[in-house]
């Protein structure tokens, strides 16, 4: 078997069949590959949903876990998983039909380690491409790091055996598991591939866990997310590559500050005490290619204390000032 889609699924019951049916309504021989449906302990009626479509084809397995969040369920698909690669879809997205001929053409022609698809973004009716890999041919993994444009595991289809001998999995109980996985998984690819066509559809769901304001997002990328990366740069990543790594790792502080903005006095105050007590992540700033993250680092070294209170001011406080000045 080439293939094993994996599917978590977790209060997804008004979109959950469109995207099973995406993954059923293709173009290879169903004993080519498996759906793996992972029910999180999901309390609506998700699972009737999944075990009523599963009735009808022999190729989808449903296994019922106690709820863990995406990163357990998806490597819990892992573990299970019978087909030489994996491809993640999240239970309220789609994929196109009839495109798994083309992907297990390539996987089986290039035998890559990690092939790169391409998506869009639904918005109604407007489809809008996310990238493109027009031109990019097959390349090691450290050299396919120059081309990174998006974490998303999603957009990853990857070796079980790549993960297995590598040891690489998700990280359990956070959130931003992808920013934490796919650099890891990428830079220790021996080859990656790229498919230009458009295979995934997001759909742009407000209530998803990726588009809402929860605080603990920026625990997890300080504490977990930005360390992890800055380590595996450290004792993996040569160093003609390692400023990709930088830039991620402060792209990824910079984007859940954006995004839980503002915070209260209390929270403020311990989000710089976290990145004080990391202050190794400064440095991170100073190493990137970006000229704004080199400024940043360099002042939140000069204010150690006041990180967060700086990177504000920068973003929001200036801008509007200088906004004022020019009207």
């Amino acid at each position: 078997m080439i293939l094993s889609i994996i599917i978590p699924i977790y209060k997804v019951e008004k979109y959950l069949e469109k995207c099973i049916l995406s993954c059923v309504n293709q173009n290879i021989p169903r004993g080519d590959y498996e759906i793996i449906a992972v029910n999180d302990g999901s309390p609506d009626k998700s699972l009737q949903i999944v075990e009523r479509i599963a009735s009808h084809y022999a190729n989808i397995r449903v296994i019922t876990r106690q709820n863990g969040g995406l990163s357990a369920a998806r490597n819990t698909g892992i573990d299970n998983a019978k087909g030489e690669y994996l491809f993640f879809v999240d239970s309220d997205d789609w994929i196109e039909n009839n495109c798994l001929r083309k992907i297990t053409d390539v996987l089986k022609d290039q035998k890559p380690d990690v092939l790169c698809i391409c998506s869009a973004n639904v918005l109604g009716n407007q489809i809008i491409r996310r990238m493109s890999y027009e031109g990019l041919k097959s390349e090691s993994g450290p050299d396919s790091m120059l081309h990174y444009v998006t974490p998303c595991a999603t957009f990853h289809i990857v070796r079980k055996a790549h993960l297995d001998q590598n040891n690489i999995r998700f990280y359990e109980g956070i959130f931003h598991e992808d920013t934490e996985y796919t650099p890891r998984m990428r830079y220790l690819a021996k080859k990656v591939s790229y498919l230009n066509d458009l295979i995934y559809f997001v759909f742009q769901n407000s209530n998803s866990i990726t588009r809402t304001v929860n605080i603990k997002k920026i625990y997890d990328v300080i504490t977990v997310v930005a360390p992890n990366l800055h380590y595996f740069s450290i004792e993996h990543v040569n160093l003609k590559y390692r400023s990709v790594y930088m830039n991620i790792i402060s792209c990824s502080i910079n984007t859940v500050l954006i995004s839980n903005y503002p915070l209260s006095w209390k929270e403020l105050r311990e989000i710089n005490k976290l990145l004080y007590d990391r202050s190794y992540l400064f440095d991170d700033y100073c190493k990137s290619t970006k000229f704004r993250y080199k400024i940043e680092g360099l002042l939140f070294k000069l204010f150690p204390n006041n990180s967060v209170d700086i990177f504000y001011l920068m973003k929001f406080k200036l801008k509007y000032l200088i906004m004022g000045k020019v009207g």
